[in-house]
């Protein structure tokens, strides 16, 4: 298929995954229209849209949301898509959920009890949810970071060797193994970002278990430290529980506005086994 020149120089700075899904969803869109020439119009509503920070600040805490819209390819889920389970684990319900939460704990009363003069933007308690792994709002150095996730699996499907998944996976964790006539799956180095499952053609990878990540501990400042992230993906009701018990804990701990970071060091042993043991509790009848 021919292209204008603007056309294509609008795709050629793209990396190389994000151009050909690029690419094959314009010439479809014009071969549709029953055109042969991709203009510049015709491949705009396929590119890459800057991701929108939502910020919501309120008495004591600060939420920053990475939209994930539509106009996102990176975003893990689909809005309003059930996970395993069915329910509706959307970017939409989760932050409607998060904000509740924190608005319940009444932060801001704590933080005047436990403190002199105006409340400093820094001992904010901040939360922030990522609709991918590009993490634009920046979940890493956050009290509690929320990533999206879905982890690849295998199905029955047949792989044709096509390298779709090979050339859309950043991390190299997935690769066409030319002696087994299939893909493999590095589990060690994938990120659970559900690119090569997106991008297959035969459904020969599919989506296994999707959530979200979550991290805790992160903060900037004059000792700035990345987040710890909990082993597993979660549903959206794990993560509301463990951002519950990571509230709790801070208004336990947290004595002078002692940063929530702080905490989750000084119990770096034993923090991360209490609250997996408490989201266990929770979730066993009885």
């Amino acid at each position: 298929m021919k292209w204008e020149e603007n056309a294509r120089a609008a795709v050629n700075h793209l990396p190389f995954a994000e151009r050909r899904k690029a690419v094959a969803r314009a010439e479809t869109a014009v071969l549709k229209a029953g055109k042969n020439i991709v203009s510049p119009a015709d491949i705009e509503p396929f590119l890459p849209k800057p991701p929108v920070i939502g910020e919501y600040e309120s008495d004591g805490y600060r939420l920053e949301v990475c939209s994930g819209g539509n106009s996102c390819h990176n975003r893990v889920h689909q809005r309003g898509e059930g996970g395993e389970t069915g329910e509706d684990d959307s970017p939409d319900r989760l932050v409607q959920g998060v904000r509740a939460l924190l608005d319940n704990a009444a932060l801001g009363d704590f933080l005047r009890s436990h403190g002199n003069g105006p409340i400093r933007i820094h001992q904010l308690f901040r939360v922030s949810v990522s609709q991918c792994p590009n993490a634009c709002s920046q979940p890493q150095i956050r009290d509690v970071g929320i990533i999206a996730a879905a982890s690849p699996v295998f199905t029955e499907n047949g792989c044709v060797q096509c390298g779709a998944c090979e050339n859309a996976c950043r991390e190299n964790a997935v690769w066409v193994d030319a002696d087994k006539e299939a893909s493999v799956i590095d589990h060690e180095r994938c990120i659970a970002c559900g690119a090569c499952i997106s991008v297959c053609p035969t459904g020969r990878i599919g989506k296994g278990e999707a959530g979200y990540r979550v991290m805790i501990g992160g903060k900037l400042g004059r000792h700035p430290r990345l987040a710890t992230e909990l082993p597993g993906i979660y549903d959206v009701e794990a993560v509301l529980r463990l951002l519950f018990l990571c509230l709790d804990e801070y208004k336990q701990k947290s004595t002078k506005r002692k940063r929530f970071a702080d905490i989750v060091v000084e119990e770096k042993d034993s923090l991360p086994g209490r609250l997996a043991a408490a989201l266990h509790e929770m979730k066993t009848p009885g």
